[in-house]
């Protein structure tokens, strides 16, 4: 399920659904506001009182404009701060992310990294989002892509495992132990390549959780064997909008396949999406509802590359 909240007002304080957890992220687009204070803050709260993030990025502040980072244990009573350059300009939209990772938060600011701050309270205490301030915000969304969590930092609460851990073992029915081969992702860089440990093959899926960026018209998402795309998936935003599939044999395209009920990308939100072969058939699902399918034109045990280009921010990728 996914979060998402529109045009609130401010200053609010929302509870986050389902808490958070390594591998989630929060994503806020708003805009600056002149105004005598000049400066908004961003902060995770616990029910405790505490603030294990908060956020301050301040304005005209004798010319040194800052994003001002730090954490409260509560009181009143605020730890060491950290300060970064303040890329932010009043009037001009932004979009800021927060990604919790296994030993920090991970901020990024119109897809390019503002900076990490590594944790100084445990991310399971964190239970509601609050902004205060001179911003107004056109919606804030959370999205949730962990539907195959594992247990063990920060005292339990759902997490993913770092690239290379191995999933519990009942995410392999009828395997007898770990797979070897699983690999996860937390916010990769755009352009993306990996090489899919182990091969691909009937019984794998692929997990992509991104966030369309709203001035670009395409993204792509492939299944390749070296320099042949054995099933590559484009959705493009102003010609159509429209989903491509196709792929290529000796490096030539192929005739590409248009057709579908609907078209489930919608710029600046959240979407999770699966691949699945059948061995005959490429099957995608988008946010838990069937998407395409996409019959085989090469074997698929072939497929030894994953490659995600264009105009996204990538929050999760998971080969499992």
């Amino acid at each position: 399920m996914v979060q998402i909240i529109r045009n609130p007002c401010v200053p609010l304080t929302i509870p986050i659904s389902g808490g958070m957890y390594s591998g989630r992220s929060i994503v806020i687009r708003g805009t600056p506001l002149h105004s005598a204070e000049q400066r908004f803050c961003v902060d995770l709260l616990t029910s405790k009182g505490t603030l294990p993030l908060h956020i301050n990025p301040r304005f005209g502040f004798g010319g040194s404009w800052q994003i001002i980072l730090n954490s409260s244990t509560g009181g009143g009573q605020w730890s060491s701060e950290v300060r970064h350059a303040n890329c932010l300009q009043i009037g001009i939209p932004f979009e800021l992310q927060i990604c919790v990772e296994q030993d920090k938060y991970h901020l990024t600011i119109n897809g390019n990294r503002l900076c990490d701050f590594h944790h100084r309270e445990l991310v399971c205490n964190v239970n509601a989002l609050r902004i205060t301030g001179d911003v107004a915000i056109e919606y804030i969304n959370f999205p949730d892509f962990a539907p195959y969590p594992t247990y063990g930092a920060y005292g339990g609460q759902p997490v993913f495992s770092m690239p290379m851990q191995q999933p519990p073992l009942n995410h392999y029915q009828g395997m007898r132990g770990p797979s070897l081969s699983y690999q996860d992702f937390n916010c990769p860089s755009v352009p993306f390549m990996t090489m899919i440990h182990g091969g691909y093959n009937p019984s794998r899926r692929i997990t992509v959780v991104g966030t369309p960026i709203s001035c670009v018209d395409t993204f792509s998402i492939n299944l390749k064997s070296d320099n042949e795309f054995l099933f590559h998936f484009n959705p493009r935003f102003r010609s159509g909008p429209v989903v491509v599939r196709n792929s290529t044999r000796c490096g030539a395209w192929q005739a590409e396949e248009r057709g579908a009920s609907c078209f489930p990308f919608v710029p600046n939100q959240t979407f999770s999406m699966d691949i699945c072969s059948s061995g005959s058939l490429y099957i995608v699902t988008v946010n838990g509802q069937h998407f395409t399918t996409f019959a085989s034109r090469d074997d698929p045990c072939r497929i030894n590359q994953l490659t995600i280009e264009g105009g996204i921010t990538l929050q999760k990728v998971i080969i499992q």
